[in-house]
């Protein structure tokens, strides 16, 4: 389903995934999520490996991203390895993936169009 507020749409791959990132509006209802206690600034939906990033404009628009492309890599690597959450698994996970996720924050971005 097409959102409403849909600004940009990307297709980016993410551990040999193709992951569908879509840039809405800010008050896009795909992000108005009342079930939240907060503002919810993107949304990563892993089972159709979409990932939408709210238009607020700045570094936050770049932090959500980085946000939102953690949980797609953790998506995906909960479902190629039997993982369970503990110290040492987010140890692994940011010594392996950090790096990674920023980068890929900073490529996407480019694509779209941001410096």
């Amino acid at each position: 389903m097409e959102s409403k507020g849909e600004l940009k749409k990307l297709k980016y791959k993410i551990l040999g995934h193709t992951w569908t990132i879509k840039f809405v509006a800010k008050d896009d209802p795909k992000i108005d999520i009342e079930a939240y206690d907060k503002q919810c600034y993107g949304l990563c939906i892993g089972q159709r490996r979409e990932i939408y990033i709210g238009e607020y404009g700045g570094d936050l628009v770049k932090r959500t991203l980085a946000h939102e492309l953690t949980h797609a890599y953790v998506n995906d690597i909960m479902h190629v390895e039997d993982k369970r959450y503990d110290g040492e698994f987010i140890a692994e996970f940011v010594s392996n993936y950090a790096e990674q996720i920023v980068e890929d924050a900073k490529k996407i971005l480019k694509l779209k169009g941001e410096k």
